[in-house]
């Protein structure tokens, strides 16, 4: 076994064997090809050049290696090129060792010379390998390639063409002159002038560099430079297109006014023309305003509801439908425009927040119906209005809002869900966060017995805030599809939970109160995608499952009773009459927050709970124009509500926990205890039974109790248990101070 060296091998992961027959057998556990590993151990001069085993075909060498290097210079991935012709890429791993696989960040060859050529106003040549590029150089020439060859030009090579002046020379065969085509296209808009030169007397399938070989010069290129008309048109393929007299003919068509354009500038012409404003978010996707039937419509430019807006226009326009070929030219180029020459907007889902420059905030919501209307809300009330300032997009799933009416009361909603009174109050404060639009938000947890109507009423809260056909689902199980969740919806409800893992329960945590999610772009090596935001979250169970601190800590827990068989009713009438109410209690909610907009910025608590936004901005809401059992809803109400929940999940997080049942065991009778978190760890061990303590769920050692305390150190100081920690002495000791103060007032006495 040693280190594989085709890519960053910590530990021994190649296996090498030597086989019967003399041959030397080589195998990576990692995933390495063969070739990738012969490779690297011919570049160490450890593994010989040998002819293959037919005993015709010539030893494979390394003739030629071409850097491909960021704009200061810095090598990104490496071209190596061999004999037979024969090529491979591979890019440093950082460590002094090559990693032999296709670059997944690409840059055009030569990209200090084109930056320098462009700032200068000089004309940059594009070819297609980096044999011709690097004949051109000698020449005198500014010329550049993509890695790979023909068609593997992409949007990303255009960009850093911005503002240059280019002219294409394709080589002479089918490939070579489709390839040109495609990268004419994806530099429309983006570079300033473009320019495709059919080079004379050329072989077939010959290129630059032969035309060099046969005489060819650089007064003489560019003079043909200097006759080849920019590209804006072109005419469909001729037969014996490989003919140069075929060749001749079709560069005069070009130049013909009357010619008819590909199909992918017409796609590129309606995504850069009147109605259609391209542009980026901050985190760089890009996305398109359209305008259809009269309204405006926002969709990401990768997306089928784009791609269907262009091919109905297309059509419209031509009678025809584009190629594939055709679009996915056209998409890169309209991608780029977006990305590089458009503005830069927040797209929200749902429900969006916006201050003016004159300080008044204003609430929008997105109704999701084919006109694509909002809601807006600002101190005065609520309207319905068409083309909101704030863009929203539309995850699939998303169906309309109820059209929301005045004179509701929220006391309705209390009809269509089991709750209590202090559940009822919780899950009203959860909306008016959930409709806010700007976190933190809280984590509604629905507990209650099989048959509770736990799920209903998840569906109900969500169905006034952001309906979605599958309104429930079932808890992911790793922090990608989470993020995936998230990014597809303003408010995630998961059913029947049965337990969270920690993982899941860290990345609910960063949901409610903000957090960034970065996972690796599928089919890539090492580039992340990320979701930064927080999102409003309800689940439902049976079981307690916010028994972790930091996820009680920003839950709201809304216990469901059972419900009398006498009182059931089936799932259609409960349906019907909660769409019936539905209107009028949005409506009831939005003057709610109206309200809330208008005396945010003067509500001042005594004091600040956990979640302190929730807070203040429900307290700002009321007092609500609703009964909640006798009494009408006062102001304040909810604050109180609120208190007495966080005490009861802290006591189920304590019950929960078997260090913290130890413990409080532990200080029962005495006020006061200092030790280190070695002794606590065996004092404490000794008052639980043995199979707790051989269970994974027991701390293995201190520094793991002083991490599971700390977790727990808010739900201690609940019920009267303060501790500190400190180190002291020479030897820095780690002590932990226990105290409880009411234990020691009473010894004292």
């Amino acid at each position: 076994m040693a280190r594989c060296p085709a890519h960053a091998d910590d530990k021994p992961s190649l296996a090498i064997k030597e086989a019967g027959d003399g041959r030397v057998l080589v195998y990576c556990h990692a995933g390495c090809s063969q070739d990738a590993v012969i490779d690297a151990l011919r570049d160490r001069g450890t593994w010989p050049d040998r002819p293959k085993t037919n005993g015709h075909t010539k030893p494979r060498a390394k003739v030629a290696t071409y850097d491909y290097v960021d704009t200061d210079g810095t090598l990104v991935f490496q071209v190596v090129r061999y004999a037979p012709t024969d090529f491979r890429q591979r890019r440093p791993d950082g460590k002094g060792r090559w990693v032999w696989k296709t670059a997944t960040r690409v840059v055009p060859y030569r990209l200090p010379e084109i930056q320098e050529a462009i700032a200068s106003e000089r004309p940059v040549f594009i070819v297609e390998g980096e044999k011709d590029v690097d004949n051109l150089t000698k020449l005198g020439i500014v010329a550049t390639c993509n890695a790979g060859g023909a068609s593997k030009w992409r949007a990303e090579h255009a960009a850093f063409l911005k503002g240059a002046d280019v002219i294409i020379v394709p080589d002479n065969d089918d490939p070579g002159r489709q390839h040109a085509e495609s990268v004419a296209a994806s530099l429309t808009g983006i570079a300033a002038r473009v320019r495709i030169l059919t080079l004379p007397e050329l072989p077939p399938k010959g290129d630059v560099s032969n035309w060099i070989e046969n005489g060819g010069t650089a007064e003489q290129l560019w003079a043909l430079a200097e006759e080849a008309a920019e590209w804006c048109e072109t005419v469909a393929a001729q037969p014996g297109a490989g003919d140069q007299q075929d060749e001749t003919s079709k560069d005069s068509k070009r130049r013909n006014d009357g010619a008819r354009r590909t199909h992918a500038q017409t796609l590129i012409d309606i995504a850069t023309g009147d109605g259609v404003d391209l542009y980026h978010s901050p985190d760089g996707t890009t996305y398109a305003d359209i305008i259809v039937n009269g309204h405006r419509e926002t969709w990401p430019t990768k997306s089928s509801g784009f791609k269907g807006f262009l091919r109905r226009t297309y059509y419209e326009q031509t009678g025809g439908a584009p190629n594939s070929d055709a679009m996915s030219t056209a998409m890169g180029a309209i991608d780029a425009r977006a990305h590089f020459d458009g503005v830069t907007r927040h797209v929200y889902i749902r429900v969006a927040s916006r201050t003016t420059l004159q300080g008044d905030e204003f609430i929008y919501i997105d109704r999701g119906d084919d006109a694509w209307e909002a809601i807006e809300v600002d101190g005065e009330g609520w309207r319905a209005i068409k083309a909101p300032p704030v863009r929203f997009r539309r995850a699939p799933g998303m169906p309309a809002l109820p059209s929301p009416l005045l004179g509701g009361n929220i006391s309705e909603l209390r009809k269509h869900l089991n709750l209590s009174d202090d559940a009822f109050v919780l899950s009203v404060g959860w909306l008016l966060s959930a409709l806010r639009g700007r976190g933190p938000y809280p984590i509604l947890l629905l507990n209650g017995e099989q048959g509770a109507g736990k799920s209903t009423a998840a569906d109900r809260l969500r169905r006034l805030v952001d309906p979605h056909a599958a309104p429930l689902r079932g808890l992911p199980r790793d922090v990608r599809d989470l993020a995936i969740a998230a990014n597809n919806a303003h408010i995630l409800a998961f059913d029947n939970l049965s337990g969270i893992s920690a993982d899941i329960a860290d990345a609910l945590c960063r949901l409610s109160t903000g957090g960034g999610f970065a996972t690796r772009a599928l089919y890539s090596d090492d580039e992340e995608r990320f979701f930064c935001g927080m999102r409003p979250i309800v689940m439902n169970s049976i079981v307690d499952i916010a028994t972790r601190p930091d996820l009680s800590d920003r839950g709201l827990v809304a216990v469901l009773e059972a419900i009398a068989a006498k009182e059931r009713k089936t799932e259609r009438e409960v349906r019907d009459a909660f769409d019936k109410a539905a209107p009028h209690i949005l409506g009831a909610l939005l003057d709610a927050v109206a309200l809330g907009l208008k005396r945010e910025s003067s509500v001042r608590l005594n004091r600040l709970p956990r979640m302190a936004d929730h807070a203040v901005w429900v307290r700002a809401c009321e007092p609500l124009d609703t009964q909640v059992g006798e009494q009408p809803w006062r102001e304040g109400l909810h604050l109180d509500v609120y208190d007495r929940n966080r005490d009861e999940a802290a006591e189920i997080v304590l019950e929960s926990d078997q260090v913290a049942m130890a413990l409080r065991k532990h200080m029962d009778m005495r006020p006061e205890s200092t030790t280190t978190s070695t002794d606590l760890l065996k004092t404490l061990g000794d008052l639980v039974p043995d199979h707790v303590r051989r269970s994974k769920d027991w701390p293995p050692n201190a520094r793991a109790l002083s991490g599971r305390l700390r977790r727990l150190a808010p739900a201690l100081r609940g019920i009267g248990i303060v501790m500190s920690f400190e180190r002291e002495g020479h030897d820095r000791r780690r002590l932990i101070t226990i105290k409880k103060p009411e234990v020691q007032d009473a010894f004292q006495e």
